[in-house]
């Protein structure tokens, strides 16, 4: 009779507590949204966003830091082991391939962010995909961006301009996978980020990009390494006395105005190179100060 009167004290308890069951977690999705034409503010600089099909882009990469907020720009949960990053000008999200210049490693990953908040920066990097290009967090790296117009394209589709419900990937990171190419014959070290040739796609992978998933596969490849120097790009120009206003601003950072050879006559104002990251970033951030609101660092 002890063990029955423990038992009724039991279920009496639990009855004048409440006692439940702990609920299940919530199942975690994406309500990703398009985004475009956002005009943003960081450090005193603004960035206007725009619906691209092309990018062949230049500059230094940062990884995003631990404190990043919970959700990415276009509404995703941010996932720091997932190859994705963000870009201050790109429609969100979109495909773009990352090359780190100074070894020749090639990811891709998925915009979806805006970012970075450094004007001196043209990319930020989840620390995954900055762990597979071998960029450290501390270190502004040499980066070549390109952007895949079809996938990005295809997810346009997919959102269909509005909000799309996609399930988030929560399975284990897999195996990594390289593919290590020669340079393509008659390309020397003038090519940035060499990327693999193009085939003709087969049944499979036609339905493979029916759907781009929401978390990118970790496959790397290898490209010819080609580190460049570091200039400061301030714009183009086609009147000769605008382009020379510019240059007479960025004179004391060793600014240099080129003439465009055939074609359309322009002229390119920019400064360097400079010998070192810290240098560069020193005279981006005089530019800016000085009003040269389209100056940015890139490589060459």
């Amino acid at each position: 009779m002890l063990w029955l009167n423990g038992l009724i004290l039991i279920l009496v308890s639990c009855t004048l507590s409440s006692c439940k069951a702990p609920p299940a977690p919530p199942q975690t999705t994406t309500h990703a949204h398009y985004v475009r034409e956002s005009v943003w503010l960081a450090n005193g600089k603004y960035f206007y966003p725009q619906e691209m099909t092309q990018l062949d882009q230049t500059g230094l990469a940062s990884v995003a830091r631990p404190d990043h907020p919970a959700l990415t720009t276009d509404g995703e949960p941010y996932d720091p082991t997932a190859l994705a990053a963000a870009h201050q000008t790109l429609q969100l999200p979109a495909i773009v391939s990352v090359t780190n210049l100074a070894n020749g490693r090639q990811i891709e990953v998925r915009v979806n962010d805006r970012g970075p908040l450094d004007p001196g920066r043209v990319i930020e990097l989840t620390p995954r995909a900055a762990e597979l290009l071998q960029i450290s967090a501390n270190t502004a790296t040499q980066v070549h961006i390109t952007l895949d117009s079809d996938l990005t394209e295809q997810l346009a589709r997919q959102l269909h301009g509005g909000t799309l419900q996609l399930a988030l990937n929560t399975a284990p990171v897999a195996d990594v996978s390289a593919q290590s190419l020669a340079p393509p014959t008659g390309i020397g070290q003038s090519g940035r980020g060499l990327a693999p040739q193009s085939t003709a796609p087969t049944a499979a992978t036609q339905d493979q990009a029916a759907q781009v998933p929401d978390r990118l596969p970790e496959r790397i490849t290898q490209t010819v390494p080609n580190p460049g120097r570091i200039f400061i790009r301030v714009d183009d120009f086609a009147r000769a006395d605008y382009a020379m206003r510019e240059a007479a601003i960025l004179a004391p950072y060793g600014s240099v105005l080129h003439q465009s050879q055939g074609g359309e006559e322009r002229f390119l104002v920019r400064g360097g190179p400079y010998p070192s990251v810290a240098a560069a970033d020193a005279a981006l951030n005089s530019a800016l100060r000085l009003g040269l609101r389209g100056a940015r660092i890139v490589v060459e």
